[in-house]
């Protein structure tokens, strides 16, 4: 990757952030709003990482998570992740 990246966020995962966030403090939701786009996700998917896999097939975007399970799902279906190692360096792994 060369440049600035374009942080895309679906809506399903704002709000439950949004929920997390209420329960404990530190998610930087400020930044993520600064930088990120919020998109439209289809309503009849219930869980975030439904929406994540979505947009990240559709989009065939490489997609930054610590969410092991979702990982697994990306390269599954063919999708690049970035990855955090040592809590702050990036790591991009392709399929």
């Amino acid at each position: 990757m060369v440049g600035r990246p374009e942080w895309l966020v679906p809506s399903g995962v704002r709000m439950e952030l949004a929920v997390l966030d209420r329960q404990r403090r530190g998610l930087l939701l400020t930044l993520l709003d600064e930088r990120a786009t919020v998109v439209d996700t289809p309503e009849d998917m219930d869980h975030p990482d439904d929406h994540i896999m979505a947009l990240a097939t559709a989009l065939r975007a490489v997609t930054l998570t610590v969410d092991r399970g979702l990982k697994t799902r990306l390269i599954q279906a063919g999708c690049s992740i970035i990855e955090v190692v040592d809590g702050h360096r990036l790591r991009r792994i392709d399929p």
